[in-house]
């Protein structure tokens, strides 16, 4: 592994990481016994548990050394999904929300570090870029 490769590596997971941690800390004051019990009102604990799930769980699968480009891409879309998401959200107001929320600022910061940190190890992993020798390739999902 070069020295991009790990310095991607470790600002793609650190990035991840903070993306889930600050939608978790948003999560947190909205759990209770209704949000399981009760009618859906807002769908967004829902979907950032999940997304929170899928971000922890790629990150200690790219910190253990999965070098898969489905990988990357499936956290690519995580954290694209997740800033698409706010924008659709809030609408025109979108800039006043980040003013308004410090939270969302540094989940969006991440989630756009993150994709670009993302996006640089899967352009990385292409598997071209392995050299001509077919059996040089280690796995064709790389």
């Amino acid at each position: 592994m070069t020295r991009r490769e790990t310095l991607l590596n470790v600002v793609g997971v650190q990035a991840a990481l903070i993306t889930a941690a600050a939608h978790l800390l948003w999560l947190y004051p909205q759990l209770s016994w209704s949000l399981l019990t009760g009618a859906v009102t807002d769908v967004r604990p829902y979907l950032f548990l999940l997304a929170s799930t899928v971000l922890v769980s790629g990150s200690v699968a790219v910190f253990n050394g999965a070098h898969y480009r489905r990988l990357y891409a499936l956290l690519i879309g995580t954290l694209g999904s997740l800033c698409v998401g706010f924008i659709l959200w809030e609408g025109t107001n979108t800039l006043a929300a980040l003013a308004g929320e410090p939270l969302a600022t540094v989940a969006k910061g991440a989630e756009i570090i993150g994709i670009l940190a993302f996006s640089g190890l899967y352009w990385l992993h292409h598997p071209d870029r392995y050299g001509p020798d077919v059996a040089s390739k280690p796995d064709p999902d790389r």
